[in-house]
């Protein structure tokens, strides 16, 4: 959930992503002060190097990208602009013992000319760093959130099925209680960047079907003439789609019984254990996965007609985005769209007229149909 900022910031609004920026510069500065107190520049400077890259850069600019395009100064814009500042502050003071003269630069344009209390250099300024807010938790369960989004990106690779078109839902499969906390905690996190209406925990996924087979390792030496009893039944319960009871019934109950019938014609009760039945797992032609470190994801890439509406609109943005680049437009520049396109297109991304029109900031949008 959001939080309200009390006192002179009573106007901005932080989510769960601007107190994890906020953890992670305190958390840096503890890091480099404790390294340059035992001499050890290079660890200093590697953290440093780590958290501009891939906290501030490659993550926490690409979180925020959609609040900083809100026209109104609204609480939650608010926020990603305070965090953004509040960390770029913070950096350039850690910054400040090893890159002396590129700090001193940065706090002349960033803080001297804003706060009135600034002192005349950056190095007059205090070492500090706020133990409070460093919430080791939540970056914690950011990891792992960042490393099911890699893992969604990953299997949508293998769909090949383009980020830019969403999907109704991905599953987040873990054992670890921590880790589906953590995805529930910054679902909003994982809707933006996997591109999908629903995020969904569990943990085993519910649509995977399994195929069991003998395991020849334990059943060959103790069932020897017995065996061919085995393997007609796991035939037959491949061809039925049998996987997962059998699986069921052995994990409630420690045995499954294999009657048949063996070279003599005499009946014979085989008594299966956990560790004699081995499984291939199938998953529905509609759903990829990937691992990740502490489960898997599923994404669902099924086409309904909302998903492909939504979809050829991006496709149609892409261009128009495109098209304004190759112009040198200004980012702010509104325009006047008119799309020509066939009768099937038109269909799919009228319902989509506002979206595109916000998208690509269009002060009018006109589809028409070349066929007519």
């Amino acid at each position: 959930e959001n939080c309200i900022l009390d006192g002179p910031d009573a106007n901005v609004s932080l989510r769960s992503e601007d107190k994890w920026i906020i953890s992670r510069v305190n958390s840096l500065a503890k890091l480099v002060g404790e390294n340059i107190d035992s001499n050890y520049f290079h660890v200093a400077t590697r953290a440093i190097y780590d958290f501009i890259l891939d906290d501030l850069s490659r993550w926490y600019v690409r979180l925020i990208r959609g609040r900083t395009w809100v026209e109104s100064d609204d609480p939650d814009k608010l926020g990603a602009y305070y965090c953004l500042y509040t960390a770029l502050n913070n950096l350039i003071h850690i910054m400040a013992p090893i890159t002396p003269h590129l700090s001193e630069e940065i706090y002349e344009n960033l803080v001297k000319g804003i706060k009135e209390d600034a002192m005349e250099s950056i190095h007059m300024e205090d070492w500090v760093f706020n133990e409070e807010l460093i919430d080791e938790e939540l970056e914690s369960k950011m990891d792992d959130v960042r490393e099911i989004i890699e893992a969604s990106a990953r299997a949508r690779d293998v769909a090949r099925y383009k980020l830019r078109w969403p999907v109704s839902d991905i599953t987040v499969v873990a054992h670890d209680e921590k880790v589906l906390e953590g995805v529930k905690l910054l679902e909003d996190v994982i809707k933006d960047q996997c591109n999908t209406k629903e995020v969904r925990t569990a943990t085993e996924f519910e649509n995977l079907t399994f195929i069991a087979k003998p395991n020849l390792k334990t059943l060959g030496p103790r069932l020897k003439g017995g065996m061919g009893i085995v393997q007609k039944f796991f035939a037959q319960a491949k061809a039925e789609g049998a996987g997962n009871e059998i699986k069921a019934e052995l994990e409630a109950n420690g045995k499954y019984i294999v009657s048949g019938e063996d070279r003599e014609g005499n009946v014979k009760d085989i008594e299966l254990s956990v560790d004699d039945v081995l499984y291939d797992s199938e998953l529905p032609d509609d759903i990829v996965s990937a691992e990740f470190n502490g489960g898997n994801v599923f994404v669902n890439t099924n086409i309904t007609l909302e998903i492909r509406q939504e979809a050829m609109a991006r496709e149609l943005i892409r261009r128009v985005q495109d098209m304004r680049k190759d112009m040198d437009l200004d980012v702010e520049a509104n325009i006047d769209v008119c799309v020509e396109t066939t009768s099937e297109f038109k269909d799919l991304i009228t319902p989509q007229s506002e979206f595109i029109s916000h998208e690509v900031r269009a002060k009018s949008l006109t589809i028409v149909d070349s066929e007519s």
